[in-house]
Formats: C-alpha cells, sequence, structure tokens
C-alpha cells in the first residue's frame, strides 16, 4: 500500500500551515483518502499533483 501522509505531514512537506492544506482538500485541490474521519494523503498521488504544478507553473523556455 501507499504511504499515507496526515495532514500535518503534507502542510510541513509543503512548507504550509495544516489551515492551508485544509482549505487545498475543501476545495478538493490535493487528492485525498478517507478512512473514517482521517482524511490522508498518498505519497505518490502528492507527489504527482507537485509534478504538474511545477511543470505548469514553469516560466516559459527562450528561444534562439
Amino acid at each position: 500500500m501507499d504511504d499515507l501522509l496526515t495532514r500535518r505531514e503534507v502542510a510541513k512537506l509543503l512548507k504550509c500551515s495544516v489551515r492551508h492544506v485544509d482549505r487545498m482538500i475543501r476545495e478538493e485541490a490535493l487528492p485525498v483518502v478517507r478512512i473514517g474521519r482521517r482524511v490522508l494523503v498518498p505519497r505518490e498521488e502528492l507527489d504527482k499533483w507537485l509534478r504538474q504544478r511545477l511543470t505548469s507553473s514553469s516560466p516559459p523556455q527562450e528561444q534562439d
């Protein structure tokens, strides 16, 4: 099974507050797994989400 991260662990990795992570979860910006009342983020999905964000926010390449 994939590693599952808590909201606090995600906040630490993203260097933001747990409240901000909660907001992203409410807005469905982050992929989550709900197990009972626990909200967990699969590590692999977080990595994919970050790669997408980094790729889409890259500055355009200059052409010669």
